[in-house]
């Protein structure tokens, strides 16, 4: 692995505009702001899966044409989007979509209800016309 960009904890997207037309593959590492300590058995950094940049034919909906409200959220996740709405998947950090909602006619609008989901941070996947949009919301 090679490194190609840090960035400060608060941000949440980075993009690789350097990336060759061929598959990368990428693992983010997260430094945690800890003194060393020998007694500590856990290490000072947290990578994650590895992800790729390989495309799969469906394009990514511009986050600018999806929004979501509120977040975080304790019952209910308001959808607004520039493009009909075909089909919204709740995905937990571990990967595991808790929650589908397909069917019926697509809209602009939708309203998911999350009442039922433990509190933690989600993956909100939103497949509208031939892209889909990812973003995370927090239960609280």
């Amino acid at each position: 692995m090679t490194l190609i960009g840090t960035m400060p904890g608060q941000n949440t997207t980075f993009s690789d505009f350097t990336a060759p037309a061929s598959n990368v593959y990428y693992v983010v590492e997260i430094q945690l702001n800890e003194g060393c300590d020998l007694l500590r058995s856990s290490s000072t950094a947290i990578r994650s899966n590895v992800a790729t940049n390989s495309r799969t034919g469906i394009d990514e909906v511009s986050a600018h044409a999806v929004s979501v409200f509120p977040n975080p959220v304790e019952n209910e996740l308001h959808i607004n989007s520039e493009t009909p709405i075909d089909r919204v998947e709740i995905v937990n950090l571990a990967g595991h979509a808790v929650a589908i909602e397909t069917g019926g006619t697509p809209s602009l609008k939708r309203t998911i209800n999350v009442s039922h989901l433990p509190q933690g941070v989600y993956l909100l996947k939103v497949h509208a016309g031939q892209g889909v949009m990812t973003t995370r919301f927090v239960k609280k």
